[in-house]
């Protein structure tokens, strides 16, 4: 959404990240290292919901009463991008598919996100100015607040996706794969691994403590990445 809403006033991307790193400097650190959140739509049928790259006012003369995302891209068209936006790396939250592929269960997940892990490795390996961290999610279920994706009429759009579900022996082995691309990329991936999320209760997607799980997601990221003396 930024990008979209500075270029409509005529602002690229890479010039608003580059006056927040020299915003740091100026108040003494070394700058900002911006890592790029991304993730979207793969394929022609998806791409009304694919990343924008503009946005237009309804009425130009009062923009803030709303308008439309415009020059939509799929994700593999708007990855490449990223670098020459400012950005010196790249994430994500959550990748729900890969090409025409869903997350329908946990299991899909994982076959997702390796797909993801090897398609984006791959492509960066050879860049040292541009890393990619591996990220990892620990399941989705959206229904506490309506389901993915809630319409006005109260029933959610893609119900399959709310069934994404872990246990700590199931994440615990995503997070060994996660691992292992890590080390296989390690020159070009800055030896991280991104995980999500902390507490997003209402997308079902959290490694923080509950009475449920305990600490079992926690114990998964010790295991898997704290050695012990």
């Amino acid at each position: 959404d930024m990008e979209t809403k500075a270029a409509y006033y005529g602002i690229s991307m890479k010039e608003l990240l580059d006056r927040s790193k020299a915003m740091a400097q100026k108040a003494g650190y070394k700058g900002i290292k911006f890592i790029a959140a991304a993730a979207g739509a793969m394929t022609e049928r998806e791409r009304i919901y694919a990343l924008p790259t503009n946005w237009k006012a309804t009425n130009q003369k009062e923009p803030w009463k709303g308008g439309n995302f415009i020059n939509k891209m799929l994700l593999q068209e708007y990855v490449p991008r990223l670098k020459g936006m400012g950005f010196e790396g790249m994430t994500a939250y959550l990748y729900h598919t890969y090409m025409d592929k869903d997350n329908r269960s946990f299991s899909d997940m994982r076959t997702n996100y390796k797909s993801h892990w090897q398609k984006w490795s791959e492509m960066f390996k050879n860049d040292p100015n541009f890393e990619y961290q591996i990220p990892v999610a620990m399941g989705w279920d959206m229904r506490p607040m309506g389901g993915t994706w809630p319409q006005t009429t109260g029933f959610p759009s893609e119900p399959y996706k709310d069934n994404v579900h872990s246990t700590k022996s199931t994440f615990k082995a995503k997070l060994l794969e996660a691992q292992k691309f890590s080390e296989k990329y390690r020159a070009s991936n800055g030896n991280t691994v991104m995980i999500c999320c902390w507490n997003e209760y209402l997308e079902g997607n959290h490694i923080e403590p509950t009475e449920g799980h305990g600490f079992d997601y926690l114990e998964a990221i010790k295991e898997v990445f704290v050695k012990e003396n």
